[in-house]
């Protein structure tokens, strides 16, 4: 899978987020997710690339207690060939490089591709449970 590379955010990449993944943000207008975008150059966000083709996303932000959340998608025509699990492994290299020791994430229950996904990359399950929005969640850990 040596294919697989994390490319740093520009703010050009804010129109293939909106296109490809309409639903990853609530606010999806391409002002909004160069917003977003410029938060995520100051940490761990990047377009996930596959032979030099942009075919994702992957972000861990910064939370309140110095741990990292999790975020990633992955065009459904590249989804189930590894892509995530190399990205994920390149972006753990990153984050322990300045000094992130925990990573927290969560899924809807019902996603199997995500779950099957923390697993594969070492996440604990930590624990089910309804969100405030009354959806049924799992929340997970990793050490790194």
């Amino acid at each position: 899978m040596s294919k697989v590379s994390l490319q740093k955010f520009k703010k050009e990449d804010a129109t293939f987020i909106r296109d490809n993944f309409p639903t990853y943000f609530k606010d999806n207008s391409v002002e909004n997710i160069e917003k977003i975008i410029d938060t995520w150059k100051s940490s761990l966000g990047f377009c996930i690339m596959y032979d030099k083709e942009q075919v994702g996303i992957i972000a861990l932000t910064e939370r309140q207690d110095k741990s990292l959340s999790w975020g990633t998608a992955i065009l459904q025509e590249y989804q189930g060939k590894g892509i995530a699990t190399k990205a994920f492994e390149l972006i753990i290299i990153e984050a322990q490089k300045q000094g992130y020791s925990k990573i927290i994430s969560s899924c809807a229950k019902s996603n199997i591709a995500s779950k099957n996904l923390h697993k594969k990359v070492g996440f604990d399950l930590i624990k089910e449970e309804i969100n405030p929005a009354g959806n049924e969640m799992c929340r997970w850990e990793k050490n790194i």
